[in-house]
């Protein structure tokens, strides 16, 4: 089991979570039932560039050479960077497309409200958790909606009047059923009445004629796959999916084949199948894909990087288009997770020369953790960290390694309310505690702090009442608000030159406070940073022209005002309200 950091529900459990499991176990069996006599096995150096590549991600990940041995023998090109499906329908998945949301957006019946700039197939009837609505959303009982798309037969001359679609948990086309002129309106009722409680009724796209070329018997898609880089969107793959064999829908699992597109909207031979079998021509009429310009290319490429900005909590979307007659974009349906197959089969590795970058970024984010000794440590990509303790553990010494890898640092919320806990030594390779680390650790009385911490996140040690003694921190760069919050024992601080700025109540409550000093680089003191701090009687700052904000001193009625004031280029508003004034002589 692994776990992603920063996501909540994301523990990547394949011992025990079986449902995850035979997902996974069902997508790499593929590659062992398109398996052919004729297919030759990866040679010794291809395995261990393989295994090179993928070694730094082993910790919490095993690459199958099955999987590089399939697209070798399907593209003709053995390369180290191709993604395993499971890895990134059921893994990265995870990461780069907020769970939460990707629930929130999946259902079809609200799409077009999310996405309502975008052209689509005109709704007719939605059928949601069993009431019936019109196309926009209005109640309607089911003799209406019969009555609707009976209506729709009249104005139109195809053999196909609608098509009714589930809304929610299908991909590939899945569970999609054309409704033909010959259908009777107790049939239509019957149909909706008796089937999914969530569908959708939309007309039938009118593609455009060079498309509907290259099967008429199915409308043929476009699936882009885009990714969100920062604060742009980029295209990861396109492809095209043609139907076959007279059936209406394009996907593989209906035996759908697909191809290419190059940037600039040609297609590039050959067709695939579902297996990765090559086909040079499409089967049916000898259609030869190779250099054919797919209308409307670019514009929907300028469409889907317009569209893909709004929606930041996915960072990873496949697009599905087809093309009306005037070369528009019409939208079809989007999902989360994606095909890597089909992509790869026709483009070659799904991320190409950003595969590493990609990878990186995700394991990076990644951790499996490892008791030892009472600890818990989070071991990631290239280091560890701290990540709690059994609860009766009272004494912590941390590892300065975790299978080789440095322990940088401490997590957020590690030791969160450890009542227990009384003393820690942190090693000397952590650099920073997260937010909340040791937060209510009351009886903490003893921490052992490396010389190079730089960093003490926000309320990292709030609210640890028996902490009485801290270290001289001397390469301390960022104190965060609340990071010492209602310490209430804490007698003195030394900071050194790096630090430049104390937070907004850095160390507000501390009431047995008497020394404060910090170096030459300390320029700014935010609210209420020592408001409370009554036994506060010396503050040494090395720093000149100090912005002290308000309330910064708020009640430190041991402090002598001038002392700190004549270091200040800037008072805020009751910065020292409370505390001492010079004596008259």
């Amino acid at each position: 089991m692994y776990k992603i950091k920063g996501r909540r529900n994301t523990a990547v459990d394949l011992e025990h979570d079986r449902d995850l499991r035979e997902k996974c176990a069902k997508v790499m069996q593929y590659y062992q039932d398109a398996d052919r006599p004729e297919y030759r096995d990866l040679t010794e150096e291809e395995r261990k560039k393989l295994e090179a590549f993928w070694k730094p991600y082993a910790f919490v990940y095993q690459i199958d050479p099955a999987v590089h041995r399939f697209y070798l023998n399907v593209t003709g090109v053995f390369d180290e960077r191709f993604i395993p499906e499971d890895l990134q329908k059921y893994h990265m998945s995870r990461y780069f497309m907020d769970q939460d949301y990707v629930e929130a957006f999946k259902d079809k019946n609200f799409t077009e409200l999310l996405l309502k700039e975008l052209r689509t197939p005109k709704t007719l009837v939605h059928k949601i958790a069993g009431a019936f609505r019109d196309a926009d959303y209005n109640p309607i009982s089911v003799d209406d909606a019969v009555d609707i798309i009976m209506a729709k037969k009249k104005l139109t001359d195809t053999d196909k009047i609608a098509v009714m679609k589930p809304a929610m948990g299908t991909s590939r086309g899945s569970g999609l059923r054309p409704i033909s002129r010959r259908v009777t309106k107790n049939e239509v009722r019957r149909m909706l009445q008796t089937w999914r409680p969530d569908i959708e009724v939309q007309e039938i796209i009118r593609q455009h004629p060079a498309l509907a070329s290259i099967h008429e018997g199915s409308v043929n898609t476009i699936r882009v796959m885009s990714m969100l880089c920062g604060d742009r969107c980029e295209i990861v793959s396109a492809c095209l999916r043609a139907g076959r064999g007279g059936v209406f829908v394009d996907g593989g699992n209906r035996g759908g084949l697909n191809c290419g597109i190059t940037p600039d909207g040609r297609l590039k031979a050959p067709f695939h199948d579902k297996w990765g079998i090559a086909y040079d021509r499409h089967p049916d009429h000898d259609f030869d894909p190779e250099g054919f310009a797919v209308p409307g290319f670019q514009n929907l490429i300028e469409v889907i990087k317009k569209q893909h900005l709004h929606f930041p909590q996915l960072r990873l979307i496949s697009w599905d288009f087809s093309i009306d007659e005037e070369e528009n974009p019409i939208f079809i349906e989007w999902n989360m997770k994606g095909d890597s197959q089909l992509h790869q089969y026709n483009n070659g590795p799904l991320y190409g020369e950003k595969t590493r970058e990609v990878l990186d970024e995700y394991f990076s984010h990644v951790y499996k953790e490892i008791e030892q000794d009472g600890v818990i440590y989070r071991e990631f990509i290239d280091h560890a960290e701290l990540g709690g303790a059994l609860p009766e553990k009272e004494e912590i010494v941390a590892a300065s390694q975790i299978n080789g890898k440095p322990v940088t640092k401490v997590a957020g919320r590690a030791f969160f309310r450890h009542e227990k806990l009384k003393s820690v030594d942190l090693g000397s390779a952590v650099c920073e505690i997260e937010y909340l680390a040791f937060f209510g650790c009351s009886a903490l009385q003893q921490v052992k702090l490396p010389e190079n911490l730089s960093v003490i996140g926000e309320a990292a040690f709030a609210n640890c009442t028996a902490l009485d003694q801290l270290p001289p921190l001397r390469q301390i760069t960022h104190i965060a608000q609340r990071a010492f919050l209602h310490c209430t024992a804490i007698t003195s601080v030394c900071l050194g030159d790096e630090i430049s700025c104390l937070e907004f109540r850095a160390f507000s409550g501390c009431r047995s406070l008497k020394r404060f000093s910090a170096g030459k680089g300390l320029r700014r003191i935010e609210d209420r940073a020592f408001q409370g701090c009554r036994a506060l009687e010396e503050v040494d700052l090395q720093g000149d022209k100090i912005t002290a904000l308000a309330r910064s001193f708020l009640n430190c009625s041991s402090l002598q005002r001038e002392d700190v004031e004549k270091k200040c280029g800037f008072v805020g508003i009751n910065c020292f309200k409370g505390c001492k004034e010079q004596e008259e002589v």
